[in-house]
């Protein structure tokens, strides 16, 4: 294997690789000697801060942070957990030089994990502070791997905090992302934020509960006007949040909105298409009312009810469908993913 096989090799290494376990506790020793590694593959080995310091200045933050917000020592411990590596031998001593692998939680993570990537590049590297960027704007494109190792770290971050977060709302109807983007949006605290997408879950459960009372009730036409409120609130929201200064309120332009910006999400595409397909038996049943009570009066009524039965059923099954689906689009509403650029290995 020749030296260009060997950089793309290790290109291809740092690209994929894993930062968060799948309980999203990162390896500290690892990830200090991966990204000296980078720094080496890039040629620019004299700028890397030193593993041992890289990891020091972690843990000190975290102890920091924990001291200043009055955390238990309990809360602190198991934050930080160092676990002996049973099968280890010689050639793991570049990372694991003490035979041991210490694991950061994600809870200490997401208090310190920006401060102190962005540490890394302007206190123990001493760059200049740049006047715009994310906290990692210090590790510049032309880095390759660099730019891509902590790249990795950020996107698989917020990966997992989102996906954590959306399972989180199943439990509390809330995410802390749409909260956070409702507070900024708004220009409210977050408390009063989270307050009022609370107010807004509660509704929306009573709401659900309405619709079953009024099915089993057989009230078809009222169950159908929840639905569609339910479902229009939630897509109105969505659109709002994703275009500035979005208030159009039409049902069809909702979805339609909705759509253009899932772009390539063919499921969640699949569940609008359900919706607007709902949309017109909605709009038949309402439109038919009068129909119903006069001409061949039985006959008409029957197959009326029948016709209102089913779309109050299938609308009940799509409200919580897109209940389910805005919560894991609204993570989404905070961006934290931006689109790589290509690289160029030298």
């Amino acid at each position: 294997m020749n030296k260009n096989e060997e950089v793309e090799m290790f290109y291809e290494y740092i690209k994929t690789h894993k930062h968060l376990d799948g309980n999203g506790w990162l390896d500290l020793e690892a990830f200090c000697v991966r990204l000296s590694q980078c720094f080496a593959a890039d040629d620019i080995l004299h700028l890397s801060p030193q593993p041992r310091d890289m990891y020091d200045f972690l843990i000190a933050m975290i102890y920091d942070w924990a001291k200043e917000n009055e955390r238990p020592i309990e809360e602190l411990e198991s934050w930080i957990k160092v676990y002996p590596i049973n099968n280890w031998t010689p050639e793991m001593a570049i990372a694991y030089p003490d035979k041991v692998a210490t694991l950061i939680h994600p809870s200490a993570l997401l208090y310190v994990m920006p401060h102190w990537i962005y540490g890394i590049g302007h206190d123990l590297m001493e760059l200049p502070i740049l006047e715009e960027g994310l906290y990692h704007a210090w590790a510049k494109p032309e880095w390759t791997f660099v730019h891509t190792f902590i790249n990795g770290l950020h996107d698989q971050f917020f990966g997992f905090m989102k996906e954590f977060d959306r399972q989180g709302a199943k439990e509390k109807g809330v995410t802390g992302f749409e909260t956070l983007h409702n507070a900024l949006t708004n220009d409210i605290p977050y408390e009063q934020a989270q307050a009022n997408l609370l107010d807004r879950h509660t509704a929306q459960q009573e709401g659900l509960t309405k619709i079953n009372e009024a099915i089993s009730a057989e009230f078809y036409l009222e169950a159908v006007a929840l639905e569609e409120s339910i479902i229009r609130n939630c897509l109105y929201q969505y659109c709002h949040a994703k275009r500035k200064g979005f208030k159009d309120t039409k049902f069809f332009n909702l979805i339609r909105e909705s759509q253009k910006s899932l772009k390539k999400n063919e499921e969640a595409t699949k569940l609008l298409d359900q919706v607007n397909e709902w949309r017109k038996s909605r709009n038949h049943i309402l439109h038919n009312f009068i129909t119903a009570r006069t001409a061949e009066l039985n006959s008409s009524l029957n197959a009326y009810a029948e016709e209102a039965k089913e779309a109050a059923s299938q609308g009940a099954k799509l409200a919580e469908e897109i209940i389910g689906w805005y919560h894991q689009e609204a993570v989404n509403f905070i961006p934290t993913n931006y689109a790589p650029e290509k690289k160029k290995l030298h």
